[in-house]
C-alpha cells in the first residue's frame, strides 16, 4: 500500500471515528496501514479511498470501525511507537548536522523568545490605550508562546522519547488486557 495514500485515508478515518485527537501525532506509514486495514475489513473494500468513502456515507460503519479500532488499540499504539523509532533511526543513520543545529537553536533560543513575548504582552496591556488592540496583541503573543513551547517539547520528545509516566502507563496497559485508552 502506498504510504501517502494510506496516511491520507487513515487521517480521514480517524477524523470520521473521533480518533483524530488520539492520533494527533503525525501518522507514520505503519500506523496508517493498521488504521486502513481495520477500515478495509469492516467496509469490505480493498482500496483505502473506497473504504474511506464507504465509511463517510454510513454512520453505522463509522461506529463499527471505531469499535474495531478500540479492539486493536494496542497494535495501533505499537505502530505509533515503531513509526517514531524509525524516525529516530533515520536521524541517526544520516548526516544530521543541520537537524542538530536547528534543535540546538530551538532549545537555546525559544525560552528567550517566550520571555520577550511575555514582556510584550505585559507592556501592551500597560501602554496601549485601545483595549481591542491590547487584546489582539495579547492573543497573538499567547499563540506564539504556545507554539514555541510546543516546538521545544517536540525536540525534547524526539531526542529523549516518552516520559517516565507514559512508559509506566504503557507497561500497565500491556499487563492489563482489555484496558482502553482514557479509562
Amino acid at each position: 500500500m502506498d504510504p501517502l495514500t494510506a496516511i491520507a485515508a487513515a487521517k480521514g478515518i480517524a477524523k470520521l471515528t473521533g480518533f483524530d485527537n488520539w492520533l494527533s501525532e503525525k501518522l507514520g506509514a505503519k500506523t496508517a496501514e493498521k488504521i486502513v486495514q481495520v477500515a478495509q475489513v469492516v467496509t469490505g473494500e480493498t482500496n483505502p479511498e473506497a473504504a474511506l468513502a464507504k465509511a463517510e456515507a454510513d454512520a453505522a460503519l463509522q461506529s463499527q470501525i471505531r469499535d474495531k479500532l478500540l479492539e486493536h488499540e494496542h497494535e495501533i499504539n505499537m505502530a505509533l511507537f515503531e513509526d517514531r523509532n524509525k524516525a529516530r533511526e533515520m536521524y541517526q543513520g544520516t548526516g544530521h548536522q543541520q537537524a542538530d543545529i536547528i534543535a540546538n537553536q530551538i532549545i537555546k533560543q525559544n525560552h528567550w523568545l517566550v520571555f520577550l513575548l511575555l514582556l510584550l504582552n505585559g507592556l501592551a496591556f500597560w501602554l496601549v490605550d485601545d483595549e481591542n488592540l491590547a487584546l489582539v496583541i495579547g492573543n497573538a503573543s499567547g499563540f506564539s508562546i504556545n507554539a514555541l513551547w510546543a516546538e521545544r517539547q517536540q525536540v525534547i520528545g524526539f531526542f529523549f522519547g516518552s516520559s517516565w509516566g507514559s512508559k509506566l502507563k504503557d507497561q500497565f496497559k500491556a499487563i492489563m488486557p482489555g484496558s482502553k485508552e482514557g479509562n
